[in-house]
C-alpha cells in the first residue's frame, strides 16, 4: 500500500491530490529559513507523534472543533493559529481556537509553493 493510501485509511478521508504528491515526494518537510514545519506521513512515522499529520490532527481535534474534512498541515508559532487543510475544497488557512479563519491559498500545492518562496527570499 503507498503511502498515500496508507495516510487516507488510517484517517478516514480522501485527501486532494496534491497533498498525496507531497506525501509521496517527500513525507514531510521542514523550511529551515522561515521556521516552518509542513506535517505529512512516512509508514516509519510513530502517528501519534509530530511531524505525523494524524498526531497534529488528532491533537487539535477538540481544541479546535474541528471537522471530519480539516486536516492539521502546519502550526503557525503564533496565537495559537494551526495551519489547516480542508480535504474536500484544497483550500488552505490558519484557524485558532475561536474558529477564526484566514485563507492563504486555494490549494495544498499553491501554498506550498508559497512556503519555497519565502524560505528562498
Amino acid at each position: 500500500m503507498s503511502a498515500p493510501n496508507e495516510l487516507e485509511s488510517i484517517m478516514g478521508i480522501r485527501l486532494p491530490e496534491d497533498y498525496n504528491e507531497f506525501i509521496n515526494d517527500f513525507g514531510y518537510k521542514v523550511f529551515e529559513n522561515i521556521s516552518m514545519e509542513v506535517y505529512g506521513y512516512k509508514p516509519s512515522f510513530d502517528i501519534g507523534k509530530l511531524p505525523c499529520v494524524v498526531a497534529a490532527t488528532r491533537m487539535s481535534q477538540q481544541d479546535y472543533s474541528l471537522k471530519k474534512n480539516e486536516i492539521v498541515i502546519s502550526n503557525t508559532g503564533y496565537e495559537d493559529f494551526l495551519v489547516i487543510l480542508d480535504v474536500e475544497t484544497g483550500d488552505v488557512y490558519e484557524l485558532n481556537r475561536s474558529r477564526l479563519k484566514n485563507t492563504l491559498a486555494n490549494s495544498f500545492s499553491n501554498w506550498l509553493s508559497d512556503l519555497k518562496t519565502q524560505n528562498n527570499s
